[in-house]
């Protein structure tokens, strides 16, 4: 649910635009959350297509590492790096999962 929020708000909200340029990152906005709302399809698709769900976990593991090297080039603090650690993780650890299945 998390995914599916963040990929709405980076389509639709103005806090977001204002957001990915704090980042640096105006043109990617779009790119994320498209490949975000993908994910959260491929996530959901997962319990039945355990491959689909690998693919999708992995993309947003590495989404989230990519988060984490952005927040720490705009020397953001700890706190808000947590979200993308904890997410990637998570991701991670559902990647694993998706693997053994298939």
């Amino acid at each position: 649910m998390s995914f599916l929020i963040y990929s709405l708000n980076c389509l639709l909200s103005v806090r977001m635009k204002q957001e990915f340029a704090r980042y640096g990152m105006e043109r990617y906005r779009r790119l994320t959350g498209l490949t975000q709302l993908l994910a959260v399809v491929g996530l959901s698709t997962g319990l039945i297509f355990p491959t689909t769900g690998a693919a999708a976990a992995a993309g947003l593991t590495t989404q989230m590492l990519l988060a984490l090297a952005v927040r720490r080039r705009i020397k953001d603090g700890v706190l808000e790096c947590l979200p993308a650690f904890i997410f990637g993780a998570l991701n991670a650890w559902l990647l694993t999962g998706f693997l053994k299945a298939v």
